[in-house]
């Protein structure tokens, strides 16, 4: 079977992707016949926007694989780029026969028979979401059926299912816009034009060839559209590594960089993103919409005064900035500070009177200052601008148990704050009920219930801390209840479902803040036996016993741990804080943990600023004074740049005992050297 690579103009490229295509062409021209090799080189052809030559290179690959669906699948694309429809449907039928099962290859197929065979097409897309009711491109299809039949009111439903699961899809926007008008719905026509303005291609992330195929992009615009894909479809960690990627090839690209800081603070990433953020800025100093990330970051991190300075900043040359006023009104309702809060709501209300979220905050904001009338009132204004069927108030009572979380986390940080009583929303009901909102009402009285999905869900998510406080909100509710009766939901959670360790987890670390140390001591020994690799219950277990006062079994939990998970830098870090800074000369061993902080170290790039701080301590335990000095600067300096303020002063005054020659040692109470 010959192979043939049409003759290609490449001077227009990229340098990084002409350098790409010789290099994968050298490899294939020297290598015996293979599939793979073939694949990958279309593969990277296909990114480099040359699909003709990319049909060759996945036409020869099927030869060579004829069981391989993805190679048919890729051909069939390649043939749509260059709008070659026929040998397009004639690959994706032989990848059908391959793989009946793979929904993608349905809606492709679909695309082709719209124009000419509506019925063939609705029975295409109608599979496709049979198959994976998760495709937002097979229910845009079946709208796009209802639409071309002149069935309007039919397609809206499809269109916003699609969009149901993909926020951004522009082309389901526009569709749907233009049902929605001949169909009398002027307003929601208006509001979906203007997302389609600002959304994205057609989502690919329910499609894992095509993602693999992107994925393969050098192009930073490439990658960023798939990061976007990935997000919307929930898999927020394959995002991060795609943008990731893009910085890493091209640190100048501060699109990525923008994209990759709002994945890492999304995730609770907030130290990484303020980093991404500060690139940024360092570049594009006026670029106000990466000031608002990075002041949401820094704030969200505990850094609650620098934070507010750039939203000021922001405010002070762009008083009618509608995000700045939101965000920064969110700010002050975690710092308690609820008349302010309200004052800019209002002038965001004012400023967008037809955006419910505007009123939804206001609503917040007036409950937390216990003027219910009025918040009801707002409530009520959010519940009409809504669009589709989205639940207004489960939305509006989730905001407020994050609103009170963050205040609840503000007071801990040792600033005074007139703390929201959750109650408040017990009284929120009354009103409701004298405005006949029943279901809201009784919403709202349920309260404690929003408070227990949260924790799980934060749990389930790896936020812990964040669990941790929605429980604290709710035992601080059940006033003449038993303490144990949200601590008893969770049980129930994992009762029901014991292979979620994760929420076993959350249970533990809430037995440790009520007291009952030795009951979460039995659910981490259980988490281990189910899932050997969880880091973080090796941790906890470290913890338990530094706090009796028990090294050596400290120092057994950790390095059992390490047995299962070498690589994990912080079980590497702990250890190395134990065996560094232990009060009892038996225990402490400064040439092993000199070994196992610089492994964390190294594993991390020697940039963050917890690893760096233990690497000081071990070397201070060896003697080796002036490396100490040095390292804990680094370990301040990283600080200093990704705003972990909290920190510096701890450091500094260990950075002044390695200046005297003085090593660190634990005294009073007794921990492990964890991010604050």
């Amino acid at each position: 079977m010959p192979f043939e690579i049409p003759q290609l103009e490449l001077v227009g490229l990229q340098p990084v992707v002409k350098e790409s295509i010789d290099e994968a062409m050298i490899a294939l021209r020297g290598s015996p016949a293979d599939a793979s090799k073939a694949g990958d080189l279309g593969m990277v052809f296909f990114n480099a926007g040359c699909p003709q030559a990319a049909a060759s290179c996945f036409e020869y690959a099927a030869g060579l694989e004829p069981t391989a669906m993805r190679w048919r699948y890729y051909l069939g694309l390649s043939h749509v780029a260059v709008y070659n429809s026929s040998a397009a449907a004639e690959a994706f039928e032989r990848a059908r026969e391959l793989d009946a099962q793979y929904a993608p290859i349905l809606v492709e197929l679909g695309g082709l028979r719209l124009k000419s065979d509506v019925p063939a097409a609705r029975q295409l897309f109608q599979q496709a979401t049979e198959r994976n009711p998760r495709e937002p491109r097979g229910h845009f299809g079946l709208g796009e059926c209802a639409r071309l039949r002149g069935d309007f009111a039919a397609a809206i439903p499809h269109y916003q299912k699609a969009l149901e699961l993909s926020p951004t899809y522009a082309d389901a926007h526009q569709a749907l816009a233009q049902c929605l008008e001949s169909t009398g719905k002027k307003t929601e026509a208006r509001r979906h034009r203007a997302f389609r303005a600002v959304g994205g291609s057609q989502p690919s992330a329910e499609d894992p060839l095509l993602v693999e195929l992107l994925s393969r992009a050098t192009a930073g615009s490439q990658l960023i559209d798939l990061a976007r894909a990935l997000t919307e479809a929930g898999k927020v960690a394959q995002a991060i590594e795609t943008l990731e990627t893009v910085v890493a090839k091209d640190g100048s690209d501060m699109i990525a960089r923008g994209a990759l800081g709002l994945l890492l603070d999304l995730t609770g990433q907030q130290r990484e993103a303020v980093q991404q953020f500060r690139a940024i800025l360092e570049k594009q100093p006026n670029d106000f919409p990466s000031v608002l990330n990075l002041a949401k970051a820094l704030t969200e991190a505990g850094e609650y005064e620098e934070g507010e300075r750039y939203y000021l900043e922001v405010l002070n040359s762009e008083p009618r900035n509608s995000r700045a006023l939101s965000l920064f009104g969110w700010h002050l309702m975690g710092c308690g500070r609820m008349e302010e809060a309200a004052k800019y709501f209002e002038r965001w209300v004012q400023l967008k009177p037809d955006e419910p979220e505007s009123h939804l905050a206001l609503a917040l904001a007036l409950t937390c200052l216990t003027r219910y009338e009025a918040a009801a009132d707002q409530y009520r204004r959010a519940n009409m601008l809504k669009i589709g069927k989205e639940d207004t108030f489960a939305r509006f009572l989730w905001n407020l148990a994050e609103a009170l979380m963050r205040q609840q986390r503000y007071m801990a940080s040792g600033r005074e704050i007139a703390l929201t009583s959750v109650r408040s929303v017990s009284a929120l009901a009354d009103v409701l009920d004298t405005k006949q909102m029943s279901s809201e009402a009784a919403a709202a009285r349920a309260f404690d219930a929003v408070l227990l999905r949260r924790a799980v869900a934060s749990a389930q998510a790896g936020h812990f801390a964040n669990g941790l406080d929605y429980v604290r909100l709710g035992l601080a509710d059940e006033e003449n209840k038993t303490k144990a009766g949200i601590i008893e939901e969770i049980k129930k959670n994992v009762a029901a479902k014991p292979e979620d360790i994760n929420v076993r987890h959350l249970l533990a670390i809430v037995l440790v803040d009520i007291g009952e140390r030795s009951a979460a001591k039995e659910h981490w020994q259980q988490i281990i036996k189910v899932q050997p690799r969880f880091v973080l219950a090796y941790i906890a277990l470290a913890v338990e016993s530094m706090y009796e006062n028990d090294f050596a079994q400290a120092r057994g939990n950790l390095e059992a741990g390490l047995q299962h998970e070498p690589d994990s830098p912080w079980l590497s870090n702990a250890l190395a804080w134990v065996l560094a800074t232990c009060p009892e000369d038996e225990h402490r061993d400064a040439a092993a943990a000199l070994r196992w902080a610089q492994k964390a170290c190294q594993a991390t790039g020697n940039k963050n600023p917890v690893f760096l701080d233990t690497l000081a301590a071990a070397h201070a335990a060896t003697g080796n004074f002036s490396e100490a000095v040095r390292v804990e600067g680094e370990a301040i300096r990283f600080s200093t740049e990704i705003g972990q303020t909290i920190s510096i002063p701890v450091y500094r005054e260990r950075l002044e005992l390695y200046e005297n020659k003085k090593p660190y040692v634990q005294r009073g109470k007794r921990e492990l050297n964890l991010e604050k």
